[in-house]
């Protein structure tokens, strides 16, 4: 349904916030807009996504060794959940 309005979706269960509300998802659930009820206003979105299995070695990033120095062991798994896969030099 690219492209549609989720208005008619069979299953999909509409959301209805209020001006300051906040909708917090993973990108795992289908997600998409349906026609707007308030023809005032405007809508605004951020998208937010953590992803540091792709994140750490994307664009050949790197964490300073001066971070991970700085990290408990729980926080250095959320950053580094498995040793980083390096060429060998």
């Amino acid at each position: 349904m690219r492209g549609d309005r989720m208005d008619d979706l069979v299953g999909a269960v509409p959301v209805y916030l209020k001006k300051g509300d906040a909708l917090l998802f993973v990108d795992g659930l289908m997600h998409g807009g349906s026609s707007r009820t308030n023809p005032e206003g405007e809508r605004r979105v951020v998208i937010y996504r953590y992803g540091v299995s792709w994140g750490a070695t994307r664009f050949g990033y790197e964490y300073s060794q001066a971070l991970l120095d700085r990290l408990t062991p729980e926080r250095r798994k959320i950053l580094q959940p498995m040793p980083p896969n390096r060429p060998p030099r």
